[in-house]
C-alpha cells in the first residue's frame, strides 16, 4: 500500500515539475494565432482575426442566455482567460462577472472548444494565454417585456493582450483637450469624453436622443482611438457613438506608465440618457 501511495505521489510531483516547465505566451507575443482545425478563414490573412472569427462563431452556435439572468432582464459582462496548450486543448478557464449565471456559461462554453491547432513562433507550437471578455445583453419592447428572439451576445476580442491597462489603472492616464491643468486626470478624462458624446447624440438627434449604452475602446500610441465597440439596443446610436469615437481628435498625448513611457490602455463606462421632469438625466457608471 505505501508502495501505491509513493508511486502516485511521484506521479504528481513529475506532473507539477513539468507543468511548471511550460512557458505560456501572452498573445501579442505570437507569430500565428491558434486556429480551428475543422474551419477555414480563406478571407483573413491574419491569423490573429481568423481566429477571432472562428471563435465568434463557437460563441454565436453554442451560447444560452441564462433563464435567471432573463426572469430577472438582467444584461452584463463575465471577463474569461483560459490556456490553449502546445497540443491544442483548452484548460486554466477563469471567469469574473458581477453573476455567476454568466460565469457558468462562459466557462461552459470555452469548455465546448474543440481540440484547436495551437498557437505558433517561430513555426514550434507553444501555449498561449486569450482573454476574451463576453457581453450578454437584451433588447425589451415598451411595455418592458423581454424579446427572447432578439437576445444577442456581442464579443469583444480587443482585449486580447495582458499588457494593457485602463485608462485609470495606468501611471498616468491619457490627455485630452479640457483637462491639462487638473490634479484628477483619470476622472477629468471620464467626465469631458463622456459629455462630449452626451452633447454630441443631443446635438445630433434632439427630437428622441434618449439611449443607453456600453462603450469600450483603446487609446494608441499615436493618441488615436481604436478597436471601438458599442453595445445598444439601438442600432442608430451604437452607429453614431461608433462614428463619433472613430473621428475624435481630442486626445493630446497617450497614456504613460510608471518608466514614463507612453504606453496604449483602454476605457470603458456605460452610459444612459433619460427624460427628466425638464431636462435631460445623464447617468454614468
Amino acid at each position: 500500500m505505501r508502495t501505491v501511495l509513493l508511486h502516485v505521489v511521484i506521479v504528481l510531483s513529475l506532473n507539477i515539475i513539468s507543468a511548471q516547465d511550460i512557458t505560456v505566451y501572452n498573445s501579442n507575443e505570437v507569430d500565428e494565432y491558434p486556429r480551428f482545425i475543422e474551419r477555414k478563414c480563406i478571407q483573413y490573412t491574419s491569423s490573429k482575426e481568423c481566429f477571432r472569427q472562428q471563435l465568434n462563431k463557437h460563441i454565436s452556435a453554442h451560447f444560452n442566455y441564462p433563464i435567471d439572468a432573463l426572469k430577472k432582464k438582467i444584461t452584463g459582462n463575465v471577463y474569461l482567460q483560459f490556456i490553449i496548450n502546445e497540443d491544442g486543448s483548452i484548460n486554466n478557464i477563469k471567469a469574473r462577472s458581477k453573476h455567476k449565471f454568466f460565469e457558468t456559461e462562459g466557462i461552459r462554453i470555452i469548455e465546448l472548444l474543440p481540440i484547436l491547432a495551437p498557437a505558433k513562433i517561430k513555426g514550434t507550437n507553444i501555449a498561449m494565454y486569450y482573454n476574451l471578455p463576453i457581453s450578454f445583453n437584451m433588447i425589451t419592447d415598451k411595455n418592458g417585456k423581454v424579446k427572447t428572439k432578439t437576445v444577442f451576445i456581442d464579443i469583444d476580442n480587443s482585449k486580447d493582450s495582458n499588457s494593457i491597462l485602463s485608462y485609470n489603472k495606468v501611471a498616468k492616464p491619457p490627455l485630452i483637450i479640457g483637462c491639462q491643468s487638473t490634479n484628477k486626470a483619470s476622472d477629468c478624462f471620464k467626465e469631458k469624453l463622456t459629455d462630449e458624446i452626451f452633447n454630441f447624440m443631443l446635438e445630433n438627434y434632439p427630437k428622441k436622443p434618449e439611449f443607453s449604452s456600453k462603450i469600450y475602446f483603446e487609446i494608441a500610441l499615436d493618441n488615436s482611438i481604436k478597436n471601438v465597440i458599442v453595445l445598444s439596443p439601438i442600432q442608430k446610436t451604437k452607429e453614431s457613438i461608433e462614428q463619433f469615437l472613430n473621428a475624435y481628435q481630442n486626445v493630446l498625448e497617450p497614456a504613460k506608465d510608471s518608466t514614463g513611457k507612453f504606453t496604449e490602455c483602454f476605457f470603458t463606462t456605460d452610459m444612459k440618457l433619460v427624460s427628466g421632469d425638464n431636462n435631460y438625466i445623464r447617468i454614468k457608471n
